[in-house]
C-alpha cells in the first residue's frame, strides 16, 4: 500500500496553507491512500471562510478517487463535513506496523502542562480567539516545548512498543520530528500552517518524511 500522511491543516485558520495542500493532493496518484492525521479543521463550520469550505468539499469529492482516512484531532474531534462521501472517520488508524494518531491523547499529564493549558483557555476566551495561539506561546518558551516534546515522544513510543507497532506517526506539536527510541520510530509530520510543510510517504512498509515543496 502507498500512503501519504499529513496533519494540522487547520482549515478555518488564516494560517492554513490550503492552496499548497490542494496542489499537493491533486498530484497524488489514485492508488495512494491519503491520511489526514488530525486538526484538518480548526473552527466551527459556521465560522469557516467560504474558500476553506471549498477545500473541505474538494477533499470529500477526492474520496471517490482514492481512499481517504480522516483521523480526529483535538480541534476537529466532532467535525463531520456536510457531504463526507466515502471518507473514513476514525480516532486512529494503522497499516501493518505503522500506527497513526493525532497525538493529543499521548501528551504528558504534567501539572505544569495542565496549568499552561488552563491559562491558554482563559487567554483565548478573553483576548485571543485564534486557537493556534497556544502553540505560538509554547514555542516562545523553549524549555516548556522541550518538556512537551520529550514527554509525548516517550508516551507515544511506549504505547507503540506495548502494542507491537514499529513506527508511530503523529501531528499536534507542529514540529517535524523523526526519532527512534528503544527500537520504536516516532515521526511527527509538523503542520500545514507553515511553509515548507512535510508529509510522510509510506510504501511497502518503508516510511520517509518528505518536504511538500520538493516532492
Amino acid at each position: 500500500m502507498k500512503i501519504a500522511a499529513m496533519s494540522d491543516l487547520h482549515l478555518g485558520s488564516p494560517s492554513s496553507k490550503y492552496a499548497q495542500f490542494l496542489a499537493f493532493m491533486r498530484t497524488l496518484p489514485p492508488d495512494v491512500t491519503l491520511v489526514l492525521n488530525g486538526d484538518t479543521v480548526d473552527a466551527d463550520r459556521r465560522l469557516i471562510a467560504p474558500v476553506h469550505l471549498g477545500v473541505i468539499a474538494e477533499i470529500c469529492a477526492e474520496s471517490f478517487k482514492r481512499r481517504i482516512v480522516w483521523i480526529s484531532g483535538n480541534h476537529d474531534i466532532d467535525f463531520v463535513p456536510a457531504a463526507p462521501n466515502r471518507i473514513e472517520f476514525v480516532p486512529s488508524w494503522s497499516d501493518g506496523g505503522v500506527y497513526f494518531a493525532h497525538g493529543d491523547r499521548l501528551m504528558p499529564a504534567y501539572p505544569l502542562y495542565r496549568l499552561f493549558h488552563l491559562f491558554m483557555k482563559v487567554y483565548r476566551a478573553c483576548r485571543a480567539p485564534d486557537t493556534l495561539a497556544t502553540m505560538r506561546l509554547a514555542r516562545s518558551i523553549p524549555f516548556l516545548l522541550r518538556i512537551l516534546k520529550s514527554g509525548t515522544i516517550a508516551n507515544a513510543t511506549r504505547f507503540a512498543r506495548k502494542n507491537g507497532y514499529r513506527t508511530v506517526v503523529c501531528g499536534h506539536l507542529h514540529s517535524v520530528i523523526d526519532k527512534t527510541v528503544h527500537g520504536v520510530r516516532y515521526v511527527n509530520t509538523g503542520s500545514w500552517t507553515e511553509w515548507p510543510a512535510f508529509y510522510l510517504w509510506c510504501e511497502d512498509g518503508n516510511a520517509r518524511l518528505v518536504r511538500a515543496d520538493q516532492g
